[in-house]
């Protein structure tokens, strides 16, 4: 399944950058990270590799197809995804994320509209999900202790310090070196140039990463399956800028 994934994202990387060598360094780049072989190696993990391989399927079918049937196909994958992990939940900013940046020319009330109505179906099957979650929870739920593992802490310093940990260990770069500050700045920068494909992978990948921010006392390298298909797809937007950077530079 992860071989097969790693194809996924040749094809979407593909279909984004649209340089083929780029496209296939992320693939690569994916098939070979820590935190993805991690996964393949821990039996309990078939659920992140189910949704990585559900959430890069519904993506496919979003992206390469128009017809409604694909459309509703992408949708069922997505709930299948969204019930084979949590993580899964961030998809639809995902997709809005990535038509912002090749469809819209600019944000405005009228993209935004066009957004909405391309990824509707999405939020429906989140909402759903949602309130299933909520009402589930409710019944015999209890505050948890500041110690549980599933203790929740809202602020903005466990999130630094989570990102921080989970960038780090996607990009080798050690935490006192800041690998989020890092991320920041890529950020800011793709701002001032207008790079809309490398913001929208950073903020998919932020998004991607979100239930996982606010547990410090759960921190567990098994999350990182999914987010490293668009840490990969980061990399590869980064090259590609790089790479015409340089064609224009030579000519």
């Amino acid at each position: 399944i992860h071989w097969v994934n790693s194809l996924f994202v040749f094809r979407i990387a593909q279909k984004i950058l649209k340089v083929e060598f780029i496209s296939f360094l992320c693939a690569f780049l994916f098939a070979c990270l820590y935190p993805a072989n991690s996964a393949i190696l821990y039996i309990g993990a078939i659920f992140d590799i189910m949704c990585g391989f559900f959430i890069l399927l519904s993506f496919i079918m979003f992206i390469e197809y128009a017809s409604v049937p694909s459309k509703a196909f992408s949708v069922l994958c997505y709930f299948i995804a969204l019930r084979a992990k949590e993580m899964a939940f961030a998809m639809p900013f995902v997709l809005a994320f990535y038509y912002l940046a090749t469809e819209c020319l600019e944000v405005s009330l009228k993209s935004i509209f066009k957004i909405v109505k391309q990824i509707w179906p999405f939020l429906m099957v989140l909402v759903l999900i949602a309130v299933i979650y909520v009402k589930v929870g409710k019944v015999g739920g209890k505050i948890l202790p500041s110690t549980h593992p599933y203790f929740m802490e809202f602020d903005f310093r466990t999130f630094y310090r989570l990102i921080n940990h989970y960038m780090s260990r996607l990009s080798w770069i050690p935490e006192q070196f800041h690998p989020a500050s890092l991320l920041a700045i890529i950020a800011i920068t793709g701002i001032i140039f207008r790079q809309k494909i490398l913001l929208a992978t950073i903020f998919s990948l932020i998004a991607i990463l979100t239930p996982v921010l606010f547990y410090p006392n759960h921190i567990f390298d098994l999350y990182m399956y999914t987010p490293s298909i668009f840490f990969a797809i980061l990399v590869g937007s980064l090259l590609k800028i790089m790479y015409v950077f340089s064609n224009n530079f030579m000519r």
